[in-house]
């Protein structure tokens, strides 16, 4: 599929920002696997489940392991809390208030 327009590759790149499709990311980054950590800061924001949701399908589509610390700053003391985070129990956590990791 070829891209309609040419307006956003144009302004990345004169920008020096290199536009690539997700899936020409991935073959890019397929001898990686790395793991990320989320970590909130535990207060009420509207919109960081969406973000969480969103971080974790884009690093699941490049093939990294991600996990979320759970209480904010306090989930990085011992006892470590944190939680394994993939595409399935982060669907449908749009709809849900504060952040699912606390």
């Amino acid at each position: 599929m070829k891209p309609i327009g040419t307006a956003f590759a144009e302004s990345a790149a004169l920008a020096g920002v290199h536009a690539h499709r997700t899936s020409e990311l991935a073959a890019m980054h397929t001898h990686r696997k790395g793991r990320i950590g989320i970590l909130t800061s535990g207060g009420d924001c509207p919109g960081l489940n969406a973000v969480i949701r969103g971080a974790v399908k884009s690093a699941v589509r490049l093939g990294s392991d991600v996990v979320g610390f759970r209480r904010g700053f306090e989930g990085l003391v011992d006892p470590v809390s944190y939680v394994p985070l993939d595409t399935q129990n982060t669907s449908g956590i749009i709809n849900l208030g504060g952040t699912i990791l606390g």
